[in-house]
């Protein structure tokens, strides 16, 4: 009941409710009791790479059905199992993620805050042009990138508060 509590505060706040650190229940619990949309801020498919961090696909159908979204996780461990990425591993995930989701749901989380572990060829920010460049390739729009890297995040938002 605590839980149930706390989810309907944060609704009444304004507060943007984030399951990216959560279990599969918990997940279940938030998605159910929210009123208003959640974001997994740093999460994969978990369908390419099972780790429980990673969102499986009946997660992210019922995450982009409450107008949540799901920024993708630049994580070695999370795009991958082995650890070794490159950014046409990154684009993969935001492909799944919208074939699952659809052009609302997909936002970019990243999650560069120190990690160097694995092998990644995207270090930092200043290499984000090149995972651009190779989703863009596959062939979605001007319109549907917007959305994927700033877009989503800021609908979401603009709903919770």
């Amino acid at each position: 009941s605590f839980g149930r509590e706390v989810v309907e505060r944060m609704n009444e706040r304004g507060m943007v409710i984030d399951v990216s650190h959560m279990s599969d229940g918990g997940f279940w619990d938030v998605l159910s009791y929210s009123k208003k949309p959640v974001v997994a801020s740093h999460s994969n498919a978990r369908s390419i790479c099972n780790h429980p961090r990673n969102l499986s696909d009946e997660m992210m159908k019922a995450l982009a059905e409450k107008g949540g979204i799901a920024g993708v996780n630049f994580y070695p461990y999370f795009v991958r199992e082995n650890g070794k990425i490159s950014a046409e591993d990154i684009a993969d995930h935001i492909v799944h993620m919208y074939q699952v989701g659809g052009e609302d749901f997909v936002a970019i989380g990243t999650d560069f805050d120190g990690f160097d572990e694995g092998k990644s060829d995207i270090k930092d920010i200043g290499q984000m042009g090149r995972v651009y460049d190779i989703v863009k390739q596959r062939g979605f729009t001007e319109s549907q990138m917007e959305k994927f890297w700033c877009g989503n995040a800021l609908r979401m938002l603009d709903a919770v508060l």
